[in-house]
């Protein structure tokens, strides 16, 4: 009986041995998975705020030349909207070219007279 004991005793350990090792190989093959779930899940939370943020940042910067190009469109059509006013404008009104009478007539006697030397001399005898 003492040999059966001991056989027996020595199976025990040996159960128990093994049980153990099982358990931890099990434990062991737990906290891979644990790690490697870990892992990944943190690489596609990163993996989306990069793409959030790649979008959020993309959508700002067109906005922004968007916005840039509407204040340049503004902007030349009131540099467009100045010029018609102040330079196209009295080039073509009747006023800006003659204002009166006088000048037309005062512009005609000086293209039509004889050069400026000898009204010159004419105005100063007259004198």
């Amino acid at each position: 009986m003492h040999a059966l004991t001991t056989q027996l005793v020595a199976e025990k350990e040996f159960l128990i041995t093994m049980l153990t090792t099982s358990h931890d190989l099990h434990l062991l093959r737990i906290d891979t998975r644990e790690d490697t779930l870990v892992r990944r899940s943190s690489d596609w939370v990163t993996t989306i705020i990069d793409d959030m943020h790649d979008r959020v940042e993309m959508a700002r910067n067109r906005e922004r030349v968007c916005e840039i190009c509407h204040f340049v469109e503004s902007v030349r059509d009131e540099v467009a909207a100045i010029e018609e006013e102040v330079v196209v404008q009295p080039l073509f009104s009747e006023e800006f070219m003659y204002p009166d009478q006088s000048n037309v007539q005062r512009v005609d006697a000086i293209t039509t007279s004889e050069p400026p030397s000898s009204r010159v001399s004419e105005d100063l005898s007259d004198a």
